[in-house]
């Protein structure tokens, strides 16, 4: 349940800007999280928007659908910290522990912050382009199909 007006508002412009794009978002108005799945180039993508009012932000968060071999972590991480080095918007998370690596994008609002429905649809193509880029390379390097070195050829 959002405890602002603003936060409420902007729940509620994210669901409309995502059933605009024509994907079928889950709108779960108790914790202010938006998901939804969309295909994308090479695996599905599952994504999270969530308001986080205390922060006064928007956070885009995309869990990719497959673990890192436990083998091949540290490669993985090094992958992780040069493809991140690149990027002007969001990053990847990994946890070496687990192996789970996301992507995560936000951007912050303030009270007299007008957050328009272009910057929504940005951050969601940011997330989407980031993911479509690099997830098969990520899951052929944690698969050991190729090594960290053709990674980076791969990356130019």
């Amino acid at each position: 349940m959002a405890e602002t007006a603003k936060g409420e508002e902007l729940y509620n412009q994210v669901c409309n800007v995502l059933k605009k794009k024509n994907w079928d978002p889950e709108c779960n108005p108790d914790d202010l999280v938006v998901s939804v799945s969309i295909d994308g180039e090479d695996l599905p993508i599952s994504m999270n928007i969530r308001i986080k009012e205390r922060l006064e932000a928007i956070s885009i968060f995309c869990l990719l659908p497959f673990d890192m071999t436990e083998e091949h972590r540290m490669d993985v991480a090094a992958a992780i910290n040069f493809v991140n080095s690149t990027l002007d918007e969001g990053s990847f998370d990994f946890n070496i522990q687990t192996g789970d690596v996301g992507f995560r994008v936000t951007a912050l609002y303030g009270a007299q912050c007008i957050i328009g429905d272009e910057l929504i649809d940005h951050l969601t193509e940011v997330a989407v382009s980031n993911l479509n880029r690099f997830t098969a390379l990520f899951f052929a390097l944690s698969k050991g199909m190729i090594s960290l070195e053709k990674f980076l050829e791969a990356m130019g």
